[in-house]
């Protein structure tokens, strides 16, 4: 019998065939369902922006006390030479446009012929990047380089939330100009209204400050002086009228306030109209006085060198650890040290109580699309920690402009007394210092961190830092559980912000500012339940400590009608297209409904308390993400760039979250 030695199965012709007819197949479906992947696609992007804001805002929970005050827009210009900080509050925060005419082919955005810098950094989120008031209670000292016995590196370590942080490059030294740019400065002086009185008849107060007539063109305000010059923050509101006789208000936000040297009890008098004068206000307005209750001065602290000793005769002094950009980029890391005389040194306040005193910083973000993780490092080598984003930046490739991607935009030491821009950068939350990346591998794709060991041989996980005093290497022998941050930027261009209600909200007349309210016309029934704010404060949550409200609180309508004094909280709308006054507003029926009739300006005794509301404060954090999927190229004109720049600004998608937090600590 004769047997085929022929075996059944399938040849490779065959499986070829079937191959192939198999991706015509999927072709066709990814066809036919172009818009579902790209669904998939988004519903991916929108989960991971969710997972971002879950993750920043416990972060901000668990650091209540460092809270800044708000985060504005802001502008720039120079008075008498000086520069100034004003509000821009007319910038809603969903303009995420810039005010530019032109894309060069290296990325920057040109308006006028000047160049605004890379339009990474003057687009979305970072049109609204002025924080305002971060900070705390000085914080305890410790060394972090070196010994306790070396005085330039014993201190305490404060590091911005939201570094790095812009610092002026171009102005060295200690001069005014770095201190708007960057300002620290300590607790507030104490406000009185009037002319200081006789030091032979009242007692001399050197945290007291004055204004008189503060609701005048004459309006004056009177700083206490020392032996020495001392400068001063100054911020405030003015009035001013234009030509068409309109009242508006212009927010001073950061001016240096320098007050010479004078005698014992004496005091240095300012024209307020001084310092509101062109540019400040515009051509043609007239300044007619100032928001008593807007009016701010507080000791700003001295910067000193970085190897500078601090003086223990002199609390206010701080020094930036960072000292490796200058002349590279207008970034600062965020790290501050503080002299350790201002730990438990207390200040009066305004009752003439002693509290702690509090450093506070008023800084510009650097770019919000850095993202910033804070973790712990693990005991063992084996230990993956996931960020909350994959596909990292790398170095190298090409960016969303199709230009290759550079690092992060600032520099951090190579270890070898060079500087290196890199990609990722983990610093050291406890020194300052950066965490050397021999010490670390990072999966770019995935989005994943590892420590390495330096010494297998003992059970300890060994890492190596570059410290903040000289940059040079140092091995942590045993760094498990010590706390650092990651920074890193996302493929998808996204952008981490956190947008917080003022703490206090300020009663102005005219036209408000940010941090700033105003009544309407309380004769027009629309008008009449409506509290008006700025432009810049759309969407956060404000809470009314006490306000005078009539209205049918029974609800049996439409009498009996009863005026109350009540507390209530609510979110600033958007402005109605009906209203006249075209700005948004919290409003009364969104709280009792339509049966309430208005503010009251008389209690339910009918007499006049001199206040229609009082204790207007910001009650919510709201923490939102922006990313943008798409590309675009540079390869045209610098309109054609910014043409293709404005398209691609187009796909914008955003996630925010609201969530009610006010800032803890002493003020």
């Amino acid at each position: 019998m004769n047997r085929s030695r022929r075996t059944a199965g399938t040849s490779l012709v065959e499986i070829l065939v079937v191959i192939v007819v198999f991706l015509i197949g999927i072709l066709a479906i990814v066809q036919i369902f172009p818009g579902g992947f790209r669904l998939l696609g988004l519903t991916r992007s929108q989960s991971q922006a969710t997972q971002l804001v879950r993750t920043e805002i416990e972060r901000l929970k668990s650091r209540a006390d460092q809270l800044p005050d708000r985060v504005v827009p802001v502008r720039y210009l120079r008075a008498n030479g000086e520069l100034v900080a004003i509000v821009d509050s007319g910038r809603r925060t969903n303009d995420l446009g810039p005010t530019a005419d032109g894309l060069t082919s290296i990325g920057d955005l040109v308006f006028n012929g000047d160049n605004l810098g890379p339009w990474r950094r003057a687009s979305g989120a970072n049109m609204v990047n002025r924080v305002v008031g971060e900070g705390s209670i000085v914080p305890a000292p410790r060394p972090i380089a070196g010994t306790i016995s070396d005085p330039a590196y014993y201190g305490g370590l404060l590091n911005l939330q939201y570094g790095p942080a812009v610092f002026n490059p171009e102005v060295a030294g200690n001069s005014a100009d770095n201190d708007v740019i960057f300002s620290v400065y300590a607790n507030d002086l104490a406000l009185a209204l009037g002319t200081p009185p006789d030091p032979n008849d009242q007692p001399y107060r050197d945290y007291l400050y004055y204004c008189d007539a503060p609701d005048q063109p004459g309006a004056t305000l009177y700083v206490p002086q020392s032996p020495n010059p001392v400068r001063f923050r100054f911020a405030a509101t003015a009035y001013v009228r234009d030509a068409g006789n309109v009242v508006r208000t212009v927010e001073l936000l950061d001016f240096v306030l320098t007050v010479p040297a004078g005698a014992p009890y004496t005091y240095y008098a300012i024209p307020l109209s001084t310092v509101f004068a062109v540019p400040v206000i515009n051509p043609g307005d007239t300044f007619i006085g100032v928001a008593f209750d807007s009016l701010q001065v507080a000791p700003l602290f001295e910067r000193i060198g970085k190897n500078v000793a601090f003086n223990p005769a002199n609390p206010y002094e701080y020094k930036l650890l960072d000292d490796l950009n200058a002349g590279a980029s207008n970034a600062n890391i965020g790290a501050l040290l503080f002299n350790p005389s201002g730990y438990k040194y207390y200040v009066p306040n305004s009752e003439g109580r002693r509290i702690p005193l509090t450093a506070r910083v008023n800084y510009n973000v650097y770019d919000w699309g850095i993202l910033r993780n804070d973790l712990r490092i693990p005991s063992s080598m084996s230990e993956s920690i996931r960020l909350p984003l994959g596909t990292l930046k790398v170095k190298g490739n090409a960016d969303t402009d199709g230009l290759p991607y550079q690092g992060l935009g600032f520099v951090v030491a190579d270890g070898a007394g060079g500087v290196v821009e890199q990609d990722i950068v983990v610093q050291d939350s406890e020194t300052g210092g950066v965490v050397s990346p021999t010490s670390y591998v990072v999966d770019k794709s995935m989005g994943a961190i590892r420590f390495l060991d330096g010494n297998t041989g003992t059970p300890e996980m060994d890492v190596t830092i570059f410290n903040a005093g000289d940059w040079t290497p140092f091995a942590v022998n045993d760094a498990a559980g010590r706390t650092v941050r990651v920074f890193y930027q996302s493929g998808q261009e996204y952008q981490l912000q956190m947008l917080k209600a003022a703490s206090r909200y300020i009663g102005v007349s005219g036209v408000p500012g940010s941090g700033q309210y105003a009544f309407g016309n309380l004769a027009d029934p629309a008008q009449r339940t409506r509290l008006y704010f700025a432009n810049s404060e759309l969407g956060r949550g404000v809470a009314i400590h006490e306000a005078l409200v009539e209205a049918d609180f029974d609800g049996n309508g439409p009498l009996p009608v009863q005026i109350r004094k009540v507390s209530v909280s609510g979110s600033i709308k958007a402005p109605a297209a009906s209203d006249p006054v075209g700005l948004p507003y919290f409003d009364l029926v969104d709280v009792y409904g339509p049966g309430v009739l208005g503010w009251s300006t008389i209690d339910e005794n009918g007499k006049n308390l001199g206040y229609v509301v009082r204790g207007v404060r910001g009650s919510s954090v709201a923490v939102r993400v922006l990313w943008n999927p798409a590309k675009f190229t540079l390869n045209g004109t610098d309109q054609q760039n910014m043409a293709a720049f404005d398209k691609w600004g187009a796909n914008w998608r955003k996630s925010l979250t609201e969530t009610y937090l006010q800032k803890g600590g002493t003020q």
